[in-house]
């Protein structure tokens, strides 16, 4: 289930109908998959839509639609909701508290924590290339930032999603290459405070100010910063 193989999720329920944990708890199985370090948009699409198949209530929100990979979804929700592209959403309402999500948000593993962020930064997180794709084409601003916390942390564009991931070893960053192409700033700047629950340092560590290039070079674990994106920022003019 955390490494998101959607395939053999579905087998193992065309065997056996039972989601639950060995506690008869569905919730745990849900929040696996949305909160996972994998990076695996199909397979997580298909263990979701095969949970909703089973009759776990799935909400029908914008960020539920993200996770499950339903651009039919977002469609409806765009024509109900003009200002869906600005829109910001809470932590909560990308990791449903009531679908088992943890309460502590550095359990959520992504690469910028995603708190008052917006679709398209939580679509280059999980790497939904497709799903960013129609974000731009609808006309969302490839700069839009997250809104700025009462302590002065947050305002990142969704390139510093690219940049600090739970899948830094991947060859290519077509996400961050496509928000440089439909005009992203590889000089925005930001603040972002960051924990990593299960790296060797688990403090709480704050970068402020920092351009993307210059939050990678900063960053406390190398092993969680993209090669691949660091070089589509600086083949695109970014700085330290």
């Amino acid at each position: 289930m955390e490494s998101l193989a959607g395939s053999n999720f579905a087998l193992m329920i065309e065997i056996d109908s039972t989601i639950a944990d060995e506690r008869g708890d569905w919730r745990s199985r849900v929040a696996l998959a949305l909160e996972t370090y994998a990076r695996h948009p199909e397979g997580k699409h298909r263990i979701l839509e095969a949970m909703a198949a089973r009759g776990i209530p799935l909400p029908d929100t914008p960020p539920m639609a993200v996770h499950r990979g339903r651009l039919d979804m977002l469609e409806r929700w765009l024509r109900r909701d003009p200002l869906l592209l600005r829109r910001t959403f809470t932590h909560e309402e990308f990791f449903p508290p009531g679908l088992g999500c943890h309460a502590d948000h550095s359990l959520a593993l992504v690469g910028v924590p995603l708190e008052a962020a917006t679709l398209l930064h939580m679509a280059a997180d999980y790497e939904e290339l497709e799903i960013t794709r129609w974000l731009l084409d609808r006309g969302m601003d490839a700069n839009v930032r997250a809104a700025v916390g009462p302590d002065g942390f947050g305002g990142h564009t969704a390139l510093f999603n690219c940049i600090v991931t739970y899948n830094a070893g991947r060859r290519d960053d077509r996400i961050a290459r496509l928000l440089l192409e439909r005009g992203a700033d590889p000089n925005a700047r930001a603040s972002i405070r960051m924990k990593l629950p299960f790296a060797r340092d688990k403090s709480v560590h704050e970068y402020r100010d920092v351009t993307p290039l210059g939050w990678a070079r900063r960053f406390h674990d190398q092993t969680y910063v993209s090669q691949a994106g660091l070089r589509a920022i600086q083949e695109s003019g970014g700085l330290e």
